[in-house]
């Protein structure tokens, strides 16, 4: 659940309906209590939520949003509800994410992003949905991520990041 702004709220599970309404794992309830009409109609469930202007950025294990093909991670725009351009290709589910300037930081228990090998977490360009040079490796799935400054933190089941004993933080 992540907070739209304008005193409504974005949420994201396993669910099928809202209330009397059919809404596929995520939907956006309205500053008035009230299910929107927005339906971006994803296929299995979603883990994490990440909002920047009118892109809202979700992660799961889910393979489609509406009718177009999408592993894991899809864009999604705020105002019509459709999945944009933005197609990562992430090789397994997304449990976390968080966006950085132009960037934005997922984790999980993946092992590739599009062709380019990433353990478990990842940094990806939000212009070309492709990974950038970041690539340090958990050992076990990350499950949250938050960024304070320039340091970044995770949380998972890892005992080893980038090379260095870390149990779980």
């Amino acid at each position: 659940i992540i907070p739209d702004g304008q005193g409504g709220w974005y949420i994201g599970g396993d669910f099928t309906s809202v209330g009397k309404f059919t809404r596929n794992r995520v939907a956006h309830i309205n500053a008035l209590g009230e299910v929107s009409d927005w339906d971006p109609n994803i296929d299995n469930p979603v883990f994490c939520l990440a909002l920047e202007g009118n892109t809202l950025y979700i992660g799961g294990n889910f393979t489609k949003v509406g009718a177009l093909l999408r592993n894991n991670l899809a864009e999604i725009n705020i105002v019509d509800g459709l999945a944009t351009t933005f197609n990562p290709n992430v090789s397994a589910p997304v449990n976390a994410i968080t966006v950085y300037g132009n960037h934005l930081y997922i984790g999980g228990g993946f092992s590739a992003v599009g062709s380019q090998l990433r353990s478990r977490i990842a940094a990806i360009d939000r212009d070309t949905g492709t990974p950038t040079a970041f690539n340090l490796s958990a050992n076990s799935t990350v499950n949250a991520i938050a960024i304070d400054g320039n340091t970044l933190y995770l949380g998972g089941f890892f005992t080893t990041f980038g090379g260095n004993s870390r149990n779980r933080v």
